[in-house]
């Protein structure tokens, strides 16, 4: 029988080689209904070569497309008789070789292994090392049989050939020395050179006909098999080739036998870009030369695309091999540089500052090409990037978004990992994260992110702010308890854990009234009950998983573990349904590998976790590729799919070409040979292919300047190596302008001037120069925004809310309102919480005092030491704090709540020297104020005065809670007159700068007058409640205070000095280490379109009856000033000198 040989067909176009094969398909040689087989490289391709063949052939169904691994692990699994090569699939190989490390100890001559694994307490580079390990042996196997058969032959004493004798042995006794010997590809060799020379028949199963489409690079050992098969079946080989002409690098070996064998060119004619990025071809060619005379050559239908933009010019160099450059007419290896018109944008490069830049001025691109081409379809784009998980969601946000001007373009995000593109395995994956991880407030914030998990528990997206803000009032941090800590390394402390935190909020839902701790617990009000029920499952499941799962297990055990997770925490639907199928299919695969492979090690939840996560890509699809509109992919080898235009994002230099760091034990490195993989090397040739993909134009986008000081970053080292080219190789026919959306660099060559420098924001007026067209409506809008005269900017409230309904007010709310009128406004009114809970998120513990938390331990040491001897105080509010976890643990704690101790002491001593006779009743308050009733009681009542205890500063707020309750006394004692009552007000509070105690208060007033100034502080409150009040305690305390002595004084500028010291207040200036309310975020966010003490009225804000802050300022403590009486020291009489 005449031995048949595998032929080659080769073109610089996927087109072209798509007619030959399907000539090929028309040309029979199949039984009837047998598929046609396709071994392709990639999905997209097998998906891109489906449409095509079914356009050329009209029909087109039941073929086959096997990757090169499976197709010859088939093959020569019938023609051995043998099963796939499952034992040496990657997981089971990594397992085996995990669990031959695991046992080196008794090995001497793993030694080497020993010293890298002697700190690994987790397991983690022990797996690490076993699947860089397996890599290695599936490579040497494929690529280094003789090696691997040397190795089994006893020939190395080699630590890893020590560890290939042991896997083998373990093998052997398994299935048996002959079935060892045909687990993997490096055995198989002489088998499969037997059967297929030998006259028997081949076994059903092997295909009488086999193409290979769009390869770029194949191992010896698959080009081997493919030529002996090729002697009894027909085998096609289809090759997108740059170039017509072999490479310079091939051997001297006999060529493709043939009429049509090209020809070698010498070295010096080579062209740059295959010189540089060819290498991936070339060892292709000269492992295919190797295969002579078992290979013809069948076609080469080649396509000069011309000269005619400078994309094809660039082709047609390569296609000829043709080196351009200054000084051809007397170098015979160059030719002249080609003129190329400056307005040619067949090949563009863009430099931004961000990865949002470059989708923003792509989708820009794109909108202008349809527009000038309504040839154009958006499927007739594609969109690659080498970090499409990083991109995915800034695509989503600028080509799903709508700006205004008119249809948006269609677009489909392929490539996508499940964990990406699933919200269900996105949560499953998170769910595991907070189980193995610290279990901090932050990771359970994100958690609840996780729509899933809201729904399990029945939870909506605003519970969640609800839910963080009852945690953080509880304290809790981090660490389920105090066990959870201490397996962490922390001290076994219960504090701001999760479970002490439950158990205040719950013992504050049972006992609403109590103070004091319970069995060493403080409660806390938990408000809603449902809400508190919701927490408090999703607590309770979080307790039993994290307990079930906290000790370290087998692999197969965390798999089980898994399978039982999922319904107990999230709650999907049947469209998640095929997510979920997936994630549990790897966990599965991963138990049943390392259970088949014999390794038992316990490992710990967060290594399992990465275990599954990097295998979630793997399990994927390629979904989303050629599904209509423009295609947005990765940026990966093999899919060489030809498109009208062709863009590249991020070809930025360190993300592209990929780099992985060599082994310094991979035996390979130190002997290279032809067809070796490399995945640089890949990437480079991947390149090429893209440069011979692009039919009519490609666009390069890089951040190409650095966001922190504009600086010029480099591109790519292969766009590095494509301007250089165009530089080279061509010049300007006839410069233009530049376009107006960049900045163009004109005094560079051709590739030079092909870079776009984009401006940072979208909306820059740059951009918009020159009256140049944009789709973009919403930036052209912002640029003309910046460019017209300036306008005062837009507000957050441009007309009054509608005023609350009229009811009761207690004077704790009053007193809070006046304290931050903008806080009740956005908090209390709008529900707009701003405050921020850094620590708490990021689970530390309290390591210091902030402001608040001082004030709040302050106020209760202070209560207990009115009422009880010093020292008994100082225990019961220590054992509080220890209840209420707001202190630091262990000694730090007690030395800052020490340092607290003499402070209120000296207070509690001066208000003790007020305090004078017996404590009176508490009287009720309930006063007809206008349309407001007023209620509260006054508790702090002395036959001599109202004392007024507080661990406060002086002045400001605690000035307006004083005046308050002695308008509300006066009042009282004005309505129903009684001599118990006292007629002043005392209050002992916290000097404004020093240590120790201020003593001031407040002399008797007319009750009419007191009714009236309770009135207008109603009043205030309400309008608080519906517009912006400039109205801010302490600089309004400053401004009336210094007002009034200069105006005592007759100064002429009493207004404009005071405005400077209420100024210096409000801005933080006048006192260290005291930040000024212009800090506060409410305050931030509610006044910062102007001037917020600005003496006019705002009359742009549309809010009638707000006055200017001088003027609150007056009225609100120009009474307040004049009632007051100062005790030993006046603060006010250095007001104006702070400033």
């Amino acid at each position: 029988m005449q031995a048949l040989l595998v032929r080659i067909y080769r073109s610089n176009r996927a087109e072209e080689l798509a007619r030959a094969l399907s000539a090929v398909v028309r040309s029979g040689a199949r039984a009837p209904l047998e598929p046609e087989v396709v071994v392709v490289q990639s999905r997209g391709m097998e998906r891109w070569l489906s449409l095509t063949l079914s356009s050329e052939l009209g029909v087109w169904f039941g073929a086959r497309f096997p990757f090169p691994r499976a197709f010859v692990d088939e093959v020569t699994g019938h023609l051995l008789g043998v099963a796939g090569s499952g034992a040496f699939s990657r997981e089971r190989l990594t397992f085996r070789v995990a669990t031959e490390l695991a046992a080196a100890a008794a090995r001497p001559e793993l030694a080497p292994v020993l010293r890298y694994l002697r700190h690994d307490g987790t397991g983690r580079d022990l797996l690490a090392l076993a699947a860089r390990l397996a890599d290695l042996f599936d490579q040497y196997a494929v690529y280094r049989p003789d090696l691997v058969l040397a190795w089994e032959r006893g020939e190395d004493d080699d630590w890893q050939a020590h560890l290939w004798r042991a896997l083998m042995a373990q093998l052997r006794r398994e299935v048996g020395d002959e079935a060892a010997a045909a687990l993997h590809l490096a055995g198989r060799w002489a088998l499969l050179r037997q059967r297929l020379a030998g006259p028997d028949p081949l076994p059903p199963g092997i295909p009488r006909r086999v193409s290979l489409f769009g390869v770029a690079s194949l191992p010896p050992t698959y080009l081997e098999l493919f030529a002996l098969l090729g002697e009894r079946v027909d085998v096609h080989l289809f090759l997108l080739c740059p170039s017509r002409e072999r490479s310079s690098f091939a051997s001297s070996a006999p060529g493709l036998t043939g009429d049509a064998a090209p020809a070698l060119r010498p070295p010096d004619a080579d062209h740059p870009l295959l010189t540089a990025l060819g290498h991936v071809h070339h060892d292709l060619e000269r492992v295919l030369e190797a295969l002579a005379p078992r290979a013809e050559l069948a076609g080469e239908p080649f396509v000069d695309p011309g000269t005619d933009s400078l994309l094809h010019a660039v082709q047609h160099d390569l296609l000829c091999r043709r080196r351009r450059g200054a000084g051809g007419g007397e170098d015979p290896a160059r030719t002249p540089p080609l003129a190329i018109p400056d307005t040619d944008r067949s090949i563009e490069l863009h430099a931004c500052h961000a990865p949002l830049r470059e989708v923003e001025v792509l989708h820009e691109l794109l909108r202008a090409a349809f527009e000038d081409d309504p040839t154009l379809e958006p499927h007739e784009v594609l969109v690659m990037t080498p970090r499409v998980a990083a991109y995915a969601p800034l695509i989503d946000a600028v080509f799903g978004a709508d700006d205004g001007g008119g249809a948006r373009i269609p677009y489909r995000v392929a490539d996508q990992a499940p964990g990406d593109r699933s919200p269900v395995v996105r949560a499953a994956l998170t769910v595991l994260s907070v189980l193995a991880g610290r279990v901090t407030l932050g990771e359970v914030a994100e958690l609840l992110d996780a729509e899933p998990v809201r729904a399990r528990f029945g939870l909506d997206a605003g519970a969640v702010p609800r839910l963080l803000d009852l945690c953080g009032e509880a304290g809790i941090r981090w660490g389920i308890d105090a066990a959870d800590r201490a397996a962490c390394g922390a001290p076994a402390v219960e504090a701001n854990t999760w479970r002490r935190g439950l158990h205040r909020l719950l013992l504050g839902h049972a006992l609403p009234d109590a103070a004091e701790p319970f069995a060493g617990v403080a409660p806390v009000a938990a408000g809603d009950p449902e809400l508190l029920g919701r927490l408090a499952e999703l607590l309770t499941t979080l307790f039993a998983w994290r307990d079930r799962l906290r000790a370290p297990r087998p692999v197969a055990e965390h798999a089980a573990a898994l399978l039982e997770l999922l319904p107990a925490w999230l709650s999907s639907g049947a469209a998640a349904e095929e997510e979920l199928a997936l994630l549990r299919g790897v966990a599965a695969a991963l138990g049943e590998a390392a259970a088949a492979a014999g390794f038992s090690a316990p490992i710990p939840l967060e290594l399992f976790r990465e275990l599954v996560a990097e295998r979630l890509p793997e399990a994927g699809t390629a979904a989303g590729f050629l599904a209509g509109g423009v295609t947005f992919s990765a940026l990966l080898p093999m899919r060489s799919v030809p498109f009208r235009v062709v863009c590249l994002l991020g070809m930025n230099d360190g993300d592209f070409p990929r780099a992985r760091p060599p082994t310094s034990f991979d035996r390979m490195l130190a002997a290279p040979r032809p067809g070796d993989r490399s995945v640089r090397r890949e990437d480079e040739h991947l390149f090429l292919e893209v440069l011979l993909s692009a039919r009519e134009r490609l666009v390069i986008s890089y951040l190409g300047r650095s966001m922190q000081d504009d600086t010029v970053r480099a591109p790519s080292v292969v766009v590095g190596d494509l301007i250089e080219l165009l530089d080279e190789a061509f010049v300007v026919a006839s410069p233009s302008t530049p376009a107006p959306s960049g900045v163009v660099d004109d005094r560079g060559g051709v590739g030079t001037r092909r870079i776009v420098s984009h401006p940072i924001q979208r909306f820059s007026p740059r951009r918009f120069a020159a009256g140049a067209a944009t789709f973009d409506a919403v930036a052209a809008a912002g640029a003309r925004a910046l460019t017209a005269p300036r306008r005062p900017p837009s507000r957050l409230l441009t007309a009054p809310l509608p005023a609350p309904a009229v009811g009761e007010l207690s004077l704790d709310a009053i007193v809070d309102a006046l304290a931050s009128p903008s806080r009740a406004l956005l908090r209390g009114r709008l529900g707009v919480s701003l405050e921020e809970r850094g620590a708490e998120l990021l689970g530390q513990d309290p390591i210091e005092l902030d402001a608040r938390t001082r004030r709040a331990i302050g106020a209760d040491l202070l209560t207990l030491a009115l009422g009880s001897p010093a020292g008994a105080a100082v225990e019961v509010a220590w054992e509080r704090e220890r209840a209420r976890g707001r202190l630091p643990q262990g000694a730090a704690g007690r030395s800052l709540f020490e340092g607290l101790v003499p402070e209120v002491e000296a207070i509690a001593r001066e208000a003790r020297r007020h305090r004078l006779g017996d404590r009176l009743a508490p009287v009720p308050v309930a006063l007809a104020l206008g349309d407001a009733r007023l209620v509260g009681v006054l508790e702090e009542l002395w036959p001599g005065a109202q004392v007024l205890v507080r661990y406060a500063r002086e002045g400001g707020g605690s000035e307006l809670d004083a005046w308050v309750r002695h308008l509300a006394l006066q009042v009282l004692r004005g309505d129903a007159p009684a001599p118990e009552l006292p007629a002043r007000t005392v209050v002992v509070a916290r000097p404004r700068e020093a240590e120790g105690a201020a003593v001031f208060g407040f002399r008797e007033l007319d009750p009419a007058t007191a009714r009236r100034e309770l009135e207008f502080l109603l009043t205030l409150v309400g309008l608080a409640a519906t517009a912006p009040v400039p109205f801010f305690p302490r600089a309004a305390r400053e401004y009336a205070a210094v007002h009034q002595r200069l105006a005592a004084k007759g100064a002429p500028d009493a207004a404009e000095r005071a405005l400077a010291a209420a100024r210096g207040v409000f801005l933080g200036a006048a006192r260290q280490g005291a930040p000024g309310e212009a800090r506060d975020p409410y305050v931030r966010r509610l006044h910062a379109d102007g001037d917020p003490l600005a003496p006019e009225p705002d009359a742009g804000a549309g809010l009638a009856g707000v006055a200017p802050f001088p003027e609150l300022a007056l009225r609100v403590f120009g009474p307040l000033l004049a009632a007051r009486e100062a005790g030993d020291d006046d603060p006010d009489l250095a007001g104006e000198a702070r400033t």
